[in-house]
C-alpha cells in the first residue's frame, strides 16, 4: 500500500472498460492508477485525489472530454494538472480544439505502449518543473501559504461556484495585533517566527476545501466556499481567536499575539472579489478600533469610517505646520494634600475640514505614517516652554508629564532631544516626567535600558503608562529605572462596582510601593472612586473629578481660581 502511494498518480478517464484496461496494463507497474468511466466521476476524483496526470478520452456520453477539461481548467485547484487527450479520431481540428482548451498532449487510438509511457513521463517532468516555478510565483516563501495572487484566483473561483450552487462564500481578513511592535523591537527574525506560527495556527482552524493565504506583512485571509448562511463563518473566526490566546515563544519569552478579524460574505456584501476583499479589510479595521482581539461582520456603515480615516490621514499631513495641533493640560492632584502638583500634556487636533478629532482616532495614524516624531517633539518643546514660563511668571513649581510613543523613542535619539529641549526652554529636569508604555520595552532591552537610565540620571522622572494592560509589567518595573506607574483608566472606571478591578488596583498599588514607586490613577470621575483610591494609599489622582483637559491659558486661570477658593 505504501509503495503504491509513493508512485505518481495517473487518472484514466474512459467510458469503455476495454480502453481503461489497455492503459492500465501499460502504466500499472510504474504508477498508481485511478479510473473513472464518466466525466462527473472524473471531476470528483480529481478534486479529491489530485492526480499528477490525466489520460482523458474525448468521446464520452453526457459529458465529453472537452467539457471535463474546461471544468478542470476553470478550477484553480486542478488547473495545472496536465491532461493528455485520447481519441479514436485523427482530425487536425480535434487536436486544435483540445490544445486550445488546455490539453497538454494528444494520443490517437490504438495507443502504442512505448508512446504512452514516454508521453506520461514527459508530462510528469514538465509538471515538476512547472510546480517549482508556480510555487515561487503563487506561494509565500516564508509560511508556505498561498500568496495574494493565488488567493484572489481562488476567491474568484469560489464566487463563480457559489452562483452555480446557490451557496455563499465567506472571506475572513485577519491582522495580527501589535505585530509591528514585535517586529520593530525584537527584530525581523522574531517577526518571521510570529508569522510562521500564525500560519500554522490558521491552518488548524479551517475545513478541508478552505484556503488560508498570506497577503503580505501580517495580513492573512481565509476563504470559506460553499457556506449555507452568513453565520457559518462565525465559528471559524471564534476558533481563530481562541487559537491565538495561547502564548507564542519568541526570543526566549512568551507573548500573546491576538488577532483582529473582518468578515465579508458573497453575494451579500459583494459578488466582486476585489470589493469583497476591501469590505473584509474594512470590517477588520472596525475590529481594531473596537479594541482588537475580536471579529466584525461587514456592513455598509463601515465604509463611512474608512472614508473618514482616509480624510484624517490626508489632513494630518501639514496639520502641525498649519497650527491645528494644540496642547491641552489635565491637572494631577496629590491625594494627601489635595494640591495640584502637575499636569499631563495631551494633544488635540482642531481640523478646519474635520472639526475636533479625538487623539484616539489620529495618534494611531500619526504613528503609522511616521508623523509621530515631529508631533512628539512639538509637544515636548511647547509643553516645557509653557510650564517654565509659568514658573518664571509666578513661581509655580509644577511637574509636566509628556507621553513618548515607542516609534518616537526608537526613531529619534530621545536623550539628546530632551537635553536640547531643556537647554532651549530652561525647564528643570526634575519637573519633567516622561510616560512610556510597556510596548516600548520589548526587544532590544539593553539599548532601551541604557537610554532610560540616562534619562533617569538626568533627574527626569519616568512613568510606566497604562499599567496592567500590557505584556509583563512586574519584570519591567524590576529591570528598568521607573519612578512611577500610572494605573490605566479601564481599571478605575468600575472600581467601585467590580471586585476584580478593586483587587487588581489594590495589588498594583501594593506592588509598586513595594518597589519604591509612586502610583497615579487616571480616569477618576467620582468621589466614590476618589475615596476608595485614597483608602488604598494611591499617591496621585488625575481625571474629570478635578478638571477636564484645557488649553494652557485656561489651565493658568483654573489654577488661580482654585487657589482663591
Amino acid at each position: 500500500m505504501t509503495e503504491s502511494l509513493d508512485k505518481p498518480t495517473v487518472l484514466i478517464v474512459d467510458d469503455l472498460p476495454d480502453g481503461i484496461q489497455v492503459l492500465n496494463q501499460i502504466l500499472a507497474d510504474e504508477y498508481r492508477v485511478l479510473f473513472a468511466t464518466n466525466g462527473q466521476t472524473a471531476l470528483t476524483i480529481t478534486r479529491e485525489q489530485k492526480p499528477q496526470v490525466i489520460l482523458l478520452d474525448v468521446m464520452m456520453p453526457d459529458m465529453d472530454g472537452y467539457q471535463v477539461c474546461r471544468e478542470l481548467k476553470a478550477n484553480p485547484e486542478t488547473r495545472n494538472i496536465p491532461i493528455i487527450f485520447i481519441t479514436g479520431k485523427d482530425q487536425d481540428e480535434d487536436e486544435e480544439m483540445g490544445f486550445r482548451i488546455g490539453a497538454a498532449d494528444y494520443l490517437t487510438k490504438p495507443v502504442r505502449p512505448t508512446t504512452v509511457r514516454v508521453r506520461v513521463k514527459n508530462q510528469l517532468q514538465l509538471r515538476r518543473s512547472e510546480e517549482l516555478i508556480l510555487r515561487q510565483a503563487l506561494y509565500d516563501g516564508l509560511t508556505g501559504l498561498p500568496n495574494r495572487s493565488l488567493a484572489m484566483d481562488r476567491l474568484r473561483y469560489a464566487i463563480l461556484q457559489e452562483q452555480r450552487e446557490y451557496t455563499k462564500t465567506g472571506l475572513l481578513f485577519i491582522d495580527l495585533d501589535n505585530f509591528k511592535t514585535i517586529n520593530d523591537t525584537l527584530g525581523h527574525d522574531a517577526g518571521d517566527q510570529v508569522l510562521v506560527d500564525a500560519a500554522k495556527r490558521l491552518r488548524q482552524c479551517i475545513r478541508k476545501g478552505d484556503t488560508v493565504a498570506r497577503l503580505g506583512g501580517d495580513e492573512f485571509v481565509i476563504i470559506l466556499p460553499r457556506l449555507k448562511q452568513v453565520n457559518d463563518s462565525i465559528p471559524v473566526a471564534e476558533q481563530i481567536l481562541r487559537s491565538f490566546t495561547q502564548p507564542m515563544p519568541i526570543a526566549g519569552m512568551d507573548y500573546v499575539i491576538s488577532t483582529s478579524i473582518g468578515i465579508a460574505i458573497s453575494p451579500d456584501d459583494s459578488n466582486d472579489y476585489k470589493q469583497l476583499l476591501v469590505n473584509a479589510d474594512t470590517a477588520m479595521y472596525q475590529s481594531k478600533n473596537a479594541g482588537r482581539n475580536n471579529y466584525h461582520l461587514f456592513n455598509e456603515k463601515m465604509n463611512q469610517h474608512v472614508n473618514r480615516r482616509m480624510q484624517m490621514e490626508t489632513h494630518l499631513h501639514g496639520a502641525l505646520e498649519r497650527g491645528e495641533l494644540l496642547i491641552y493640560y489635565q491637572p494631577i492632584v496629590d491625594v494627601l494634600s489635595n494640591q495640584v502638583i502637575g499636569a499631563e500634556a495631551l494633544l488635540r487636533w482642531n481640523s478646519p475640514q474635520l472639526g475636533w478629532v479625538s487623539p484616539e482616532a489620529f495618534i494611531d495614524i500619526a504613528e503609522q505614517t511616521g508623523l509621530i516624531g515631529p508631533i512628539g517633539a512639538f509637544v515636548l518643546e511647547q509643553g516645557c516652554r509653557q510650564f517654565w514660563n509659568l514658573r518664571r511668571a509666578d513661581g509655580r513649581l509644577l511637574s509636566l508629564a509628556v507621553n513618548v510613543s515607542p516609534q518616537q523613542f526608537r526613531r529619534e535619539d530621545l536623550t539628546q532631544q530632551v537635553k536640547k529641549v531643556l537647554q532651549m526652554t530652561g525647564m528643570q529636569p526634575g519637573n519633567l516626567k516622561l510616560e512610556v508604555t510597556e510596548g516600548l520595552l520589548l526587544g532590544n532591552q539593553d539599548c532601551i535600558k541604557d537610554a532610560l537610565q540616562t534619562l533617569h540620571e538626568m533627574n527626569i522622572r519616568l512613568s510606566m503608562d497604562d499599567f496592567g494592560t500590557g505584556y509583563s509589567s512586574l519584570s519591567y518595573l524590576r529591570n528598568f529605572a521607573f519612578d512611577l506607574v500610572k494605573i490605566d483608566r479601564s481599571f478605575i472606571k468600575e472600581i467601585t462596582q467590580r471586585p476584580d478591578d478593586e483587587a487588581l488596583v489594590t495589588a498594583a498599588i501594593a506592588m509598586a510601593h513595594g518597589l519604591g514607586l509612586e502610583v497615579i490613577a487616571e480616569g477618576v470621575e467620582t468621589q466614590e472612586q476618589m475615596a476608595l483610591l485614597t483608602s488604598k494609599a494611591c499617591d496621585q489622582i488625575q481625571g474629570y473629578l478635578f478638571a477636564e483637559p484645557m488649553p494652557f491659558d485656561n489651565f493658568v486661570t483654573w489654577l488661580k481660581e482654585k487657589e482663591s477658593l
